[in-house]
Order: C-alpha cells, then sequence, then structure tokens
C-alpha cells in the first residue's frame, strides 16, 4: 500500500504491514522529494558552504602556490609561509591540496538539483570529496607531528577525536550509499562535513572567550589553555549535536517511519 498525494501521511504510515509495502512507501517519499527538490538548486546553503570552507581553503589554496614555487618565487613573498613548510613541504602539501579539493567538491554534494540531473557526476565528485576528506583528515595528524611533534597533551588528544570523527563520518557515508541507504548516506555527509568545520566553530569560540572571559582578571591564562587545548573539540560536540536537534526537530511522522528502516 502506498500512500498518495491526497495527505493523509499519518494514517496510511499505520497501514504498512509487510515490508514490500515499506519498500514502496520509502521509495514514494524519496520520489516525491526528489521532484519538490528538482525546482531548487538549493544555492543558499551551497554559497554558505562555500563561503565557510572559503576561510580554510583560500589560504591553503596560497600555500600550495608558495610552496610549489619557492625556487622561483620573490623572497618576500615566501617570508610570509611558516619556514618549515619549505623545508618539507610534503605532509603540507598532501594536507593543502586535500583541502582545497575538498572546498571545491562538498558543498556542491549538497545542491538536489545537481544530485537528481546529473547522478554520475554527483557519484564521481563524491568520491573525491570523500577520499580528500579522507586525506585531510589523516594527514593533519601527520603535519602536527611534523610541525609541533613535542605537542601530545590534551590538543593532539582532541586533533585525533577529530580525525577519527572525519573518518568515522564519511567511512559510514560511504558504505551507507553502497547499501543505497541514500538518507543515512546524507546524514553522515553531514555529520563529517559538520566535524570538518568544527576548525571553524573552534576559532569562533576562541574568539567569543577571549572577548568575554579573557577580559577578565584572573581568567586570561585559563582562557588562553582552554583555547589552546579544548576549543576545537568543544566545538567539534556543540557542532554535532546542533545537527542532531535541527534533525530531531524536522522530523515527520512519514520520515519516522523511513529512518526506523534506513538508519538501523
Amino acid at each position: 500500500m502506498v500512500p498518495d498525494d491526497s495527505g493523509g501521511g499519518l494514517s496510511h504510515i499505520q497501514q504498512i504491514q509487510t515490508a514490500e509495502e515499506l519498500k514502496m512507501f520509502i521509495a514514494h517519499h524519496a520520489q516525491s522529494r526528489h521532484s519538490d527538490a528538482s525546482r531548487t538548486w538549493q544555492w543558499p546553503l551551497v554559497l554558505i558552504l562555500y563561503l565557510l570552507l572559503a576561510v580554510p581553503g583560500i589560504p591553503a589554496l596560497l600555500i600550495i602556490l608558495l610552496l610549489l614555487g619557492q625556487s622561483w618565487l620573490p623572497a618576500e613573498l615566501l617570508s610570509l609561509v611558516n619556514p618549515r613548510y619549505l623545508q618539507t613541504p610534503a605532509p603540507i602539501l598532501l594536507h593543502a591540496g586535500s583541502g582545497v579539493l575538498f572546498f571545491l567538491m562538498v558543498p556542491l554534494q549538497f545542491s538536489a538539483r545537481l544530485r537528481q540531473r546529473m547522478p554520475r557526476w554527483h557519484r564521481h565528485s563524491g568520491r573525491l570529496a570523500l577520499c580528500s576528506g579522507l586525506l585531510m583528515a589523516a594527514s593533519g595528524i601527520w603535519m602536527h607531528h611534523f610541525l609541533t611533534p613535542a605537542d601530545l597533551g590534551p590538543r593532539y588528544l582532541g586533533l585525533w577525536a577529530l580525525s577519527l570523527t572525519i573518518i568515522g563520518c564519511f567511512s559510514m557515508a560511504f558504505y551507507r550509499v553502497r547499501q543505497r541507504r541514500f538518507i543515512a548516506h546524507q546524514r553522515w555527509m553531514c555529520r563529517g562535513l559538520a566535524a570538518v568545520l568544527a576548525t571553524l566553530s573552534g576559532l569562533l569560540l576562541e574568539l567569543v572567550a577571549a572577548l568575554t572571559l579573557g577580559q577578565l582578571d584572573g581568567w586570561q591564562l585559563a582562557v588562553s589553555q582552554w583555547q589552546h587545548d579544548y576549543a576545537r573539540l568543544t566545538a567539534l560536540g556543540l557542532n554535532l549535536l546542533v545537527l542532531e536537534a535541527y534533525w530531531r526537530r524536522q522530523t515527520t511522522p512519514e520520515l519516522e517511519v523511513i529512518n526506523q528502516h534506513e538508519l538501523t
């Protein structure tokens, strides 16, 4: 029994009795969502993601250009780069290169119109986005060992937590899409992106802490220590909590049935 478009979604859900009816209902619901999504590029979301990812993406691109052109660029430009980058550029190039590729590919994955009209492009670019995200997370740990090998305290553990979260989310996204569980795939992609954006959220938290508690006598040292050790980890937890809370508020009875099927 497939629900029609005349409303009464909850009553139709209550009449679903077999696994085959559930699959038909999910297919019908997905088709309706794709039809609605085809009317828009979802350009505000895509634009916002490009603006957010440009914050680390554009500096990463500039660093790549400086490292690749260090043999002929003037010393004035090279002075803008950490000298250790120039001595051993491999981890920097890997981290920055994968970050730039991620910056270019990921926002367009959230365009429903592109997903529908160019499914082959979406699949191929999605694989590039996933691979770049995995490389970016893993190379971040390598770069930490290269730049600050003695810093193995809470900040280092937070980096491991962030990197493993990114790797885990994008790995689950790939696993779910291979199972053709597209709603679960989309949610794991969103979780992975929220983890990546924790680096930006951490900077925002650091700024807020510096402008508030950091202005109080006796708090400067504690705020500075928190910024160094725990800001990024705090931002990771907040990003994921906000995302899960948003999904909970958006859940309808129809989506609840689909979620029980797809997300388990």
